[in-house]
């Protein structure tokens, strides 16, 4: 199970990217213990629909994705795809992948109007 964060950086001490649609980079801690990241194709987006889009074609059924707020459109999205999604509003995405992979993280909660 990879642990997906969006991140205002590219690096494990990044933060935690406190908007979906809007954050700066997407970074993956993989079970392996390896990471890998890059920038967010879909800045300008507002919904974050076309993010989840994308990482449904890249993650697998049971991987978690951390981030801040996300809309309805895009919970769903990586929802149906069998994603568990959660919220944090800070941390670093060694320390979130951590508490995410331990059951530690809220589950993500829609945010009406984005």
């Amino acid at each position: 199970m990879d642990v997906v964060i969006t991140a205002r950086g590219a690096g494990l001490g990044a933060w935690v990217d406190d908007a979906f649609s809007t954050a700066g980079h997407v970074v993956t801690v993989h079970s392996s213990g390896r990471f890998s990241a890059f920038p967010n194709p879909h800045t300008e987006e507002t919904s974050g629909v076309a993010l989840a889009e994308f990482l449904v074609k890249t993650v697998q059924p049971g991987d978690i994705l951390v981030t801040g707020t996300i809309g309805r459109e895009a919970l769903d999205v990586l929802s149906s795809h069998g994603v568990k999604v959660y919220a944090a509003s800070t941390g670093s995405v060694m320390e979130l992948a951590d508490s995410a992979t331990r059951g530690e993280l809220p589950l993500a909660i829609p945010q009406a109007g984005i």
